[in-house]
């Protein structure tokens, strides 16, 4: 591994590793009923829950605690009817005057995990079935009054220092996801444009890219199980972790993994089909492929976006398609296409002439959709310029947009200087370090990727904000 690649890894890993955990939460606590440091004169029959985001009610778990620490009986969680937004679990056990905590745990359409805590006080006594919350709700009032609320929950990111080898797991991911797409891309794109001396060339090159192809699906396999457990230990609530059939068959997220584990198993089966000459083995990755660039949309940002939804889900996809185009073809030009070439006759360096020819328009044409889909996703989720830089996901954004000018900067440097001396071998060996230069810095690029798809974006967490105070309102009503 040259050194260049070596110490930008470390670099991008060190970063993941330094992200605070808390700051990647999606679904923060908004409000809740009873407040947190209220006193009651009356106890209450329902604990409601205002979150910043719509809750994975499958994930979500709600503990009622008395002052000795002994579990208060409540019913099943759920949805209030005027928001899905709010989750409320009613009381069902009779609760004698005294300190009592409320213990919570959800996760995000993501599947980012979120937990929390806050403590109320009962003065009266009531059982269940009670329905006057007047006095209640006269004192959360009170509460709110002289400044204790949600503010004062204690609430925290449940993932812990786990949160950073969940990251690492999504960049691993994305990187399985690119070469995968990229050797579709890189196959029936640039290999068909290309003019070689040898016929041969092209099945020989083809053979190595579907070798990559295995070892991306294999990684893509591996990382999507290793960050399902990780969500898995992540989510656990009072030492207990979700089944991982209410993970997978019951979230969005999970629906957005075993879709991608599947896409990962068809792209597996293909490329071995195209090692063993079967054809029709990239028909099948290309089906693949198509499946994959939509699943980071479909267990991100983009399906929780409450408006433009479906043009949300297609910039992203498309966002994907275009980096895997551009990043992961060529990765593949250096990792597949030069080694085979440079195994031929004196013929070799114009033949590597002629594939980075026929690269190069198409890198150029992902790269444009990039930036296109890039800034048209960024308008959707920032909302304003000032989001940009008052925001966290407007820094990461920010630096993602300067590290990805330098891939960009590269890239222009290899069409316009290194590409024109094509034909020798003094060329090709400058075409190799400054492509593996783009490649370095296009994984620190991916690697803030990993960290701003689990970053909350602006937009979602106003409108989330808005809706809870309309809610708010209407309870209060």
């Amino acid at each position: 591994m040259p050194r260049i690649v070596r110490r930008v890894a470390a670099l991008a890993a060190a970063l993941l590793i330094a992200s605070p955990a808390g700051l990647l939460a999606h679904t923060h606590l908004e409000r809740s009923e009873p407040s947190a440091g209220v006193q009651l004169t009356v106890a209450p029959t329902v604990i409601k829950l205002w979150f910043s985001e719509s809750p994975e009610l499958a994930l979500t778990r709600v503990q009622l605690l008395d002052s000795a620490g002994s579990v208060v009986a409540t019913g099943p969680v759920a949805f209030d009817t005027r928001s899905r937004l709010v989750v409320l679990t009613p009381v069902s056990a009779t609760m004698r005057p005294g300190k009592y905590t409320v213990k919570w745990s959800t996760a995000g359409d993501d599947g980012h995990p979120a937990s929390g805590s806050w403590s109320f006080a009962v003065l009266g006594e009531t059982g269940p079935g009670t329905t006057d919350s007047s006095a209640a709700t006269t004192h959360q009032r009170e509460g709110r009054e002289s400044g204790v609320d949600a503010a004062a929950l204690q609430e925290g990111d449940a993932s812990g220092p786990r949160a950073a080898p969940a990251v690492i797991a999504r960049l691993l991911q994305f990187v399985a996801l690119f070469i995968i797409v990229g050797a579709v891309v890189f196959s029936t794109l640039v290999l068909r444009r290309t003019r070689f001396v040898v016929d041969t060339t092209r099945s020989s090159i083809r053979a190595r890219v579907a070798r990559c192809g295995v070892a991306a699906s294999i990684l893509l396999l591996a990382s999507a199980v290793w960050r399902g457990l990780l969500q898995r230990s992540m989510l656990q609530f009072d030492g207990v972790a979700p089944s991982v059939g209410t993970m997978v068959m019951s979230t969005h997220w999970g629906h957005a993994l075993l879709l991608q584990h599947a896409a990962g198993v068809v792209a597996l089966i293909a490329f071995l089909l195209v090692r063993r000459g079967h054809a029709t083995g990239w028909l099948l990755a290309a089906g693949a492929g198509l499946v994959l660039v939509v699943t980071p949309a479909l267990g991100g940002h983009a399906i929780a976006t409450p408006r433009l939804t479906s043009m949300s889900v297609m910039l992203d996809a498309l966002h994907v398609l275009g980096a895997s185009g551009w990043l992961g073809s060529l990765f593949l030009l250096v990792a597949a296409g030069i080694p085979a070439i440079e195994r031929l006759g004196e013929e070799r360096w114009a033949d590597i002439a002629s594939l980075v020819e026929a690269f190069s328009p198409i890198a150029l044409a992902c790269a444009a959709v990039v930036v296109g889909t890039g800034v048209a996703a960024a308008w959707l989720r920032l909302g304003s310029v000032h989001a940009l830089f008052a925001t966290l996901y407007g820094q990461v954004l920010i630096a993602k947009l300067v590290v990805l000018s330098g891939v960009l900067a590269t890239g222009a440097y290899n069409w316009l200087r290194v590409r024109p001396k094509l034909g020798t071998a003094g060329a090709t060996v400058t075409l190799r370090r400054s492509a593996r230069t783009e490649l370095s810095i296009g994984l620190v690029v991916i690697a803030i990727t990993a960290v701003l798809v689990a970053t909350p974006t602006p937009r979602l967490a106003r409108d989330a904000a808005s809706h809870v105070r309309l809610i708010s309102n209407t309870h209060t009503t």
